[in-house]
């Protein structure tokens, strides 16, 4: 069960931090901001309806449940949190080559040159470290065995 929740929620936030957008506009940031709200509020409903289901069909262990609704909940979390860590860095940047175009217009040339030549290798970097990094947080969710009290 762990690994098939670890590999599931990989492939959820590899295909959705390598989905190709990477610039949000106002309507972009607002779903993403009820994509947020949306998990906060799965998680509460399907925490009641799954501890009433077990009251009725007592299916499974009580603590299996409210661990698979933890795992769950923190994946679905995670994987919004890398995706918001590469819009959050492409913002970042497109920031200083528009502070750089008002403020530094006789430099602002040689800035545009190098975002040029190496944007696109910068960002497939950030993609990797935020891929690498949601992997890391999965693992932490799925596969790493709690200290012993």
């Amino acid at each position: 069960m762990n690994w098939i929740g670890y590999f599931l929620f990989l492939g959820l936030a590899v295909s959705f931090i390598w989905n190709g957008k990477d610039f949000f506009n106002k309507k972009e940031w607002l779903l993403f901001g009820l994509k947020f709200i949306g998990v906060f509020a799965g998680i509460a409903i399907s925490s009641v309806i799954l501890k009433n289901i077990l009251i009725v069909w007592p299916l499974i262990n009580t603590d299996v449940a409210t661990d698979a609704i933890k795992k769950s909940s923190m994946s679905f979390i995670c994987v919004l949190s890398v995706k918001f860590m590469v819009v959050m860095i492409c913002r970042i940047f497109s920031t200083i080559t528009g502070f750089h175009e008002k403020y530094n217009q006789a430099n602002y040339s040689k800035i545009v040159w190098l975002s040029e030549q190496t944007g696109t290798p910068l960002l497939s970097l950030a993609k990797c470290l935020a891929t690498a990094g949601g992997a890391l947080m999965l693992y932490g969710v799925w596969l790493a065995q709690p200290l012993a009290q």
